[in-house]
C-alpha cells in the first residue's frame, strides 16, 4: 500500500507541475525579427588607390636629364582613385630595378609631367617619357606609387620591361 500512495502522489505532483508550466502566467516570447545589417558606408579614405598597371617602349624617343643618354620612351599608365581630390601637386615615385642589380628612382610632379584622364576623383594617369637607361641590362623592373598632395601614399603596383632594341 505504501508503493501505490507513493505513485499517487508522485503522479499528483508530476501532474501539478506540467499543469503549472501550461497556465504560467508569462507570455511565451514573441518570435522577434533579426535586427536589419548595418549599410555598409560608402569608402570616403582621401588615400589614393592604383590599379591596372600596363607599359609599353613608344617610337618617341627620351633625353634622360641626368646623363643626357638617349632611349625609347617608355609609356606607363594605370587607373587611379583618390576621393581627396588633391592629385594636383602631387607626383608618381618610380623606383626601377634593373636585372643587374642597379636600381634608380624618380619622380614625375602631377600634373606637368603626366596625363590625366577622367576627374580628379578617378580616372587614368599615363607617363609619356618614363627613360630606362639599360647599360647592360636585358630587363628591368618599374614600381610606381602615386602621392597625392596631401602626401598620402597609393599602393605600389610593378611591371617588368624586356630592353627594346637599340636602348642604351
Amino acid at each position: 500500500m505504501d508503493r501505490s500512495i507513493s505513485f499517487v502522489v508522485l503522479a499528483g505532483l508530476a501532474a501539478l507541475a506540467l499543469c503549472a508550466c501550461a497556465t504560467s502566467s508569462t507570455p511565451p516570447a514573441s518570435p522577434t525579427s533579426p535586427t536589419p545589417p548595418a549599410s555598409t558606408p560608402t569608402p570616403s579614405s582621401s588615400v589614393p588607390a592604383i590599379a591596372n598597371i600596363t607599359a609599353h617602349f613608344s617610337d618617341n624617343t627620351c633625353t634622360r636629364a641626368a646623363d643626357g643618354h638617349t632611349g625609347r620612351a617608355l609609356v606607363i599608365a594605370f587607373d587611379y582613385v583618390d576621393r581627396g581630390d588633391d592629385l594636383s601637386g602631387g607626383h608618381v615615385q618610380i623606383y626601377r630595378v634593373y636585372n643587374t642589380g642597379r636600381s634608380e628612382s624618380h619622380t614625375q610632379p602631377v600634373p606637368s609631367q603626366v596625363t590625366l584622364t577622367g576627374t580628379a576623383e578617378a580616372g587614368q594617369l599615363r607617363i609619356d617619357n618614363a627613360c630606362p637607361l639599360y647599360d647592360n641590362a636585358t630587363s628591368e623592373t618599374e614600381t610606381l606609387t602615386l602621392v597625392d598632395a596631401s602626401g598620402q601614399s597609393s599602393n605600389s603596383l610593378s611591371v617588368t620591361m624586356t630592353r627594346p632594341p637599340g636602348a642604351p
